[in-house]
This record gives C-alpha cells, sequence and structure tokens, in this order.
C-alpha cells in the first residue's frame, strides 16, 4: 500500500469512527462548543471553546454509563481555559469503544453544561503500545513535607501480582508510582487528589506536576530477584486525573527516560492515608563489635542476565545455626551477597554454573543499578532501601538472629573482599569486609556450593543476529562531517581504563537543513594515564577490558536502547524517527592515525551477521572531557 492510499484510507477510517456511534443523548444549550479533531486506537483529540465562561472543565467517559452534571464536572474533571479556544486530549482509552465527552461552564453564577460529543476510537494497528489496566496497591499517601507545604500525593499502581519485595513478580508485569503534587488539603487526615492534569515538573513540589525522580515504572524482564525489575523515570507525558467521590479515574500517557512511552488505566477508589515515617531501626539493630563467623553451608543462583553485557550476575547466600521445618534461619548467622558477578559464561544453561576462582572487590566500580555498569569480579554494597514506601535491606549484607533475645542484628558490607579458591566441587572462600559501620566483618566457608541456573535468556534475550543488513556496506559518510567530538568519560566504567565515545554523524548542515546518512557509533578504551589524549593505533573489537579495545554493539532493550559500536543508516528512519538499518559491530578494527591537522580514522568491521563494513573518515577531533568538565 502506497502511502497516499494509506493516508486516504485512514481519513475514510477516521470519517466512520466519528460518525459509528448514534446519538441518543438529548441536547442541551450550548456552555461550550466541542469539535472533533482524531482519533487514535488509545485518544480522542478535540477542541474546547467556551462561551463566556468563569471557570470551564470538561469529562470523558464510555457511552452508556451515568451523564455527570455541570457541578460533577467543574469539580472533579478535567480544568481548561475559560477564554479561548484549547486542544483537549482525552488518553489512555479502549479501542474501538464510544465515548462521550462534555463540558461545563460557570457563567455569571449558573452552571452549564455542552452538548455532548461522542467520538470513537480506532482498532489497534501493528506497534501500538498498548494500554495497561492497573489496580490501586495496598495504600496511598499524603504529605506535606517538602519546603513550598504544597500536597504531596503518592499512589502505586500495579498491572499483576506483586511479591514480598514489592516489586512485580511476573515478567511482563508493571508497577507505577505516581508522585504527584498539588494544593495542600484543608483535611490532611482526609485527604483528595485534586482532578485535572499532571505533567513532569521542573522545580521541586510543583503544583499540578510530578516529581521526576520518584515518579517511576517498574518492569520485571527476568526471575533474577536482584537484576530482574527495571525502572525507568517519567520525564515527560500527560498524567489526567478525574474524581467522583473516593472513586478516581486516572489516565497516563507518559514518557520514559529512554523515550519509550507508557499507557495506563485506573479505575477506583483510593483513600489516601496521612504519611508517618517508618524507621528500619524497629526491625534491625546495628552490630557493635567486629563478626567472625565460620559458614557451614551455601547455596547460589545463577542469574546471568543477558542485559548484563559485561558480567554473569548470582546471588549467593552463606548459613551458621538452626533452621525450622520450613528451612528458615531460627538462630545465627546469614551472609547474602547481591548481586555478585563474573566473567560471563560461555554457555548460560550449564548445570551447577561454577563460581569463578579470583578475588572479588565490593563496589568499587559495580553495584549500579543499570545492567550495563555491572562489571566482572564485584560485589554491590548493601543498604537499607526505600522501595515504594516499604523499607529492606538490599544488596550485601551480615545478619544476625538471636533466637533468645528474638533481636535481629545487620550490618551492611561496604568494602573489602572475597577470595575464591576451588577444587572438584569444593570451595574454599575467605571473606574480608568491613562495614558501613567501619565494623571488619571476617569469615570462611569450606565445602560444596550448590549453584541453581536460574537464567531464562533463550526466552527473553533479543533474537540473534540482530543485523538487519543485507548485504556488504562501504561507508559513505555525509561530506559535511568535517570534524567531530571525541568524548573522554574517563573511569567510569573499568578501573585503569579510559572510556572513549565517538558518534561519526552529522544531522544538520551549515544552513540547517536536516541530513540523512550513514552513522557508526563507537566506545573504546584507552590506557588511563594517558590522560584525555586520544591515542594512536589500532582498536579491536572485542569484549577486553584492556587499553586499545572497543566494545561490541549491544541492544539492551530495544532499538532505543542500543550501547557502544553500531552501524545505522539514518536514511531508513520511520515516521517516528526511528532506524530500520541497524547493524551491531562484533569484530574487526578501527585504526587511528594522524595526517595533517587532523585524524584519520580507517573502519574494517563485521557485523553480527558477519557482513563486512568498510570505510574511512578524516578531519578535526575536539576532544571534550566530560570526566573533568
Amino acid at each position: 500500500m502506497n502511502k497516499l492510499t494509506y493516508y486516504i484510507l485512514s481519513a475514510i477510517l477516521s470519517v466512520l469512527f466519528f460518525s459509528s456511534c448514534s446519538d441518543d443523548e438529548k441536547a442541551v444549550p450550548a456552555a461550550a462548543t466541542l469539535n472533533a479533531i482524531k482519533a487514535t486506537s488509545h485518544s480522542l483529540e478535540f477542541s474546547l471553546t467556551p462561551q463566556h465562561a468563569d471557570q470551564c472543565a470538561w469529562m470523558c467517559y464510555k457511552k452508556g454509563e451515568t451523564a455527570p452534571t455541570a457541578e460533577d464536572i467543574l469539580n472533579e474533571g478535567i480544568l481548561a481555559d475559560n477564554s479561548e479556544t484549547s486542544i483537549q486530549r482525552a488518553i489512555a482509552l479502549e479501542a474501538e469503544t464510544c465515548y462521550i465527552i462534555q463540558a461545563a461552564v460557570v457563567s455569571q453564577g449558573r452552571y452549564l453544561l455542552s452538548e455532548a460529543l461522542e467520538m470513537k476510537t480506532q482498532p489497534v494497528y501493528e506497534n501500538d503500545v498498548p494500554v495497561v489496566k492497573l489496580k490501586l496497591l495496598e495504600k496511598a499517601s499524603y504529605r506535606t513535607d517538602n519546603e513550598p507545604g504544597n500536597g504531596n500525593y503518592v499512589i502505586r499502581l500495579a498491572s499483576g501480582e506483586i511479591g514480598k519485595d514489592d516489586l512485580p513478580t511476573n515478567i511482563g508485569d508493571y508497577l507505577v508510582r505516581l508522585d504527584l503534587y498539588n494544593v495542600a488539603d484543608s483535611d490532611p487526615w482526609n485527604a483528595t487528589l485534586p482532578a485535572g492534569e499532571y505533567h513532569a515538573g521542573e522545580e521541586t513540589a510543583q503544583i499540578g506536576c510530578w516529581d521526576v525522580e520518584t515518579t517511576n515504572v517498574f518492569t520485571r524482564i527476568s526471575s533474577d530477584p536482584a537484576n530482574g525489575v527495571v525502572y525507568s523515570y517519567v520525564t515527560g507525558g500527560t498524567v489526567l486525573v478525574q474524581r467522583k467521590g473516593d472513586t478516581y479515574t486516572i489516565d497516563m500517557d507518559i514518557v520514559m527516560e529512554d523515550g519509550e512511552p507508557f499507557r495506563g488505566h485506573f479505575k477506583g477508589d483510593i483513600i489516601f492515608e496521612k504519611y508517618e515515617p517508618e524507621t528500619p531501626q524497629g526491625t534491625y539493630q546495628p552490630f557493635t563489635e567486629d563478626q567472625e563467623v565460620s559458614f557451614t553451608l551455601a547455596k547460589g543462583r545463577y542469574y546471568g542476565n543477558w542485559f548484563c553485557p559485561h558480567a554473569d550476575d548470582m546471588l549467593l547466600q552463606f548459613y551458621h545455626g538452626n533452621f525450622n521445618e520450613n528451612e528458615v534461619l531460627t538462630n545465627g548467622y546469614y551472609l547474602q551477597l547481591s548481586s555478585c558477578y563474573m566473567h560471563k559464561l560461555l554457555d548460560y544453561n550449564m548445570e551447577n554454573p561454577p563460581l569463578e576462582e579470583g578475588t572479588y572487590q565490593v563496589s568499587i566500580f559495580g553495584g549500579s543499578a543499570q545492567g550495563y555498569m555491572q562489571i566482572p569480579m564485584t560485589i554491590n554494597k548493601g543498604q537499607i532501601s526505600d522501595i515504594n514506601g516499604q523499607y529492606y535491606p538490599t544488596g550485601s549484607y551480615l545478619e544476625k538472629v538471636d533466637s533468645r533475645t528474638g533481636k535481629r542484628y545487620i550490618a551492611f558490607l561496604n568494602s573489602g573482599t572475597m577470595t575464591v579458591t576451588r577444587s572438584g566441587e569444593n570451595y574454599d572462600i575467605a571473606f574480608n569486609f568491613q562495614s558501613a559501620d567501619g565494623l571488619n566483618i571476617t569469615c570462611n566457608f569450606s565445602g560444596a556450593l550448590p549453584m541453581g541456573n536460574f537464567n531464562d535468556n533463550d526466552n527473553t534475550k533479543p533474537a540473534s543476529p540482530m543485523s538487519t543488513l543485507k548485504n556488504n556496506v562501504t561507508l559513505a559518510l555525509p561530506e559535511e562531517l568535517t570534524e567531530i567530538e571525541a568524548y573522554y568519560l574517563g573511569e567510569y566504567l573499568y578501573p585503569g581504563l579510559s572510556s572513549w565515545q565517538i558518534n561519526f554523524y552529522k544531522d544538520k548542515d551549515e544552513e540547517g537543513k536536516e541530513i540523512k546518512s550513514e552513522m557508526i557509533t563507537i566506545e573504546f578504551f584507552t590506557d588511563a594515564n594517558k590522560g584525555a589524549t586520544l591515542q594512536e593505533g589500532v582498536y579491536t573489537i572485542e569484549h577486553k577490558f584492556e587499553p586499545m579495545y572497543a566494545l561490541p554493539g549491544y541492544m539492551m532493550f530495544n532499538k532505543a536502547d542500543i550501547l557502544y559500536t553500531w552501524y545505522g543508516d539514518k536514511r531508513s528512519d520511520d515516521e517516528t524517527g526511528a532506524t530500520d538499518i541497524l547493524a551491531p559491530i562484533k569484530s574487526g578494527t578501527m585504526t587511528v592515525s594522524k595526517e595533517n591537522d587532523g585524524y584519520k580514522f580507517v573502519f574494517d568491521f563485521r557485523d553480527d551477521a558477519g557482513y563486512e563494513i568498510t570505510g574511512e573518515w578524516k578531519g578535526t577531533v575536539n576532544v571534550v572531557d566530560n570526566f573533568n568538565p
């Protein structure tokens, strides 16, 4: 189907969808004029023109539901401009469903209703982002302990079951945390969230906005308890709130930090509890002296997640003490190392994966929440974490259970080492840790360490090859690309290695006209002792943490999450800006040499489908020091 035919068909369908609902609602005197503009599978766009209004608002509801009064709309609907025409949008709607949109105004003290506008959403088309039905978790909270003293309304919504860690249990499920701000409620013990439109806040506790850092979407992508849930800040989009009594309708069409959209819908009762701060000290007490423990039992869980490109992740657990019939420690010591990282195994499906021998360091360069920041031979630190308003020990820690007193003691690992040697099925492990309180945690273990394999890479990782090339490529970088920026990133990823990133790409010419062309992006290492000076020589594409190596291309979750060394052809961009022709570089070399006043780069690459990508570039290189700005 050509584009002209597609647009003509879309226009015909829009007319059909707008006109397919029967008009059996009784017309009322117009207080505002509503006109349909556009319908998608999940939204309805319309114009609203008020007439002599002191206040104006609107509501959207399914055809057949009880119609609101003018007072309902003005008190519980979405406020709109009361002086001129505005474009409004109802979001997170069901596909192929008839909706009624109605506005109300206050004019000279009178409450007036508009005529009802009927619109129908379109069918779901391929690649549409679905609307996720959400349910309320056990509580919502209200507080005012922010600098302006505004009302802070925290709501947690989920699409499925939530585990004891307060995170999604099943792969593909979501948890959404909304941290919304509006005017403070005069009755804080019976607070109600004001209806209206909410957006990402640019200032702290901004009215009509959400806090970007604490409004998140959590998604479970694997069964790994330590790294199986990823989360994103919500940086854009819209949240619409409608309320009738304690029943709220919350619609979300929001954008996460990686540019991916999320659409969610909730309808149900919400009671806001006045927030009372919790403290973890009531559950755990800190150790007051150094600890020495000889563990007698150990077990591990290997995950080897594909979205940790540099290392295989696992959970290690060590015990000394007594257990009940449910195998729960009732008296003694428990050491959790979560997560622990080693070099990647060639066979991530092997039974009883071995723990790599060597010395592991506590979180000097590991410990980030992002999988691509985890490196081999590291262990995450421990801490008390506030997860959606609940406090849990996370990461790596030593715990003691005293059955005599009923008390539990805890020390969070902050530094130190774990040294592993292996003989057959048995291990000798020496722990020399320091806690966040400065205590020494000296432990040992000798014996078997059964390691369950819990990876699900074959079901969740992107299909291989990821390359969409059909032939070899001879690079034709744009003529306008006469200079590039080489970003010096310092030792952000690996100790002793300086990371660099270069993007061989130009999107506009000198006159501001858009350029569509091929591109190369690459991330590589130099010796940290060389500083922010680009080194001449041959850089090899291989997953090695050594100078003069470049990292192969990885895709984390989709085409918006590509990392390291890639080829792309921007001439293949679709209407959303997504590039169709992409190829991760998996082997080959990049040769860098000085030539006249600039540099010469020679590319001899292979992608993951075996296609050759060759070419060169000459020009000026400007070093941008992002490590010491």
